[in-house]
């Protein structure tokens, strides 16, 4: 986006200059904001190209309309454990 940025005040100081004072800006400024201008059109168009590529926002669609589950979490056999209990747990062993 800098890139805009900087192409639309080339052409504008290009322009005013082109037109006040003639000469370096003609010959210099003019140029350069149209190199600036097309530059920034490529770089958008080649960065809208490889963000379609690459799964971009091109490619994006819709998640599902599905309903949240109803059930509850099953227990997974897994009991909870706090360091004391392993302790307790690791004396008991010894």
């Amino acid at each position: 986006m800098w890139l805009y940025t900087i192409a639309i005040a080339l052409v504008v100081i290009g322009l005013v200059g082109g037109i006040a004072f003639g000469g370096i800006f003609t010959l210099v400024l003019v140029p350069l904001g149209l190199i600036a201008v097309c530059a920034a059109i490529g770089f958008a168009a080649y960065a809208r190209w490889a963000g379609a590529g690459s799964g971009g926002a091109a490619g994006a669609r819709r998640p599902e309309r599905r309903p949240l589950p109803t059930s509850q979490r099953r227990d997974s056999g897994h009991v909870p454990t706090s360091p004391e209990a392993l302790v307790d747990a690791r004396r008991e062993q010894q």
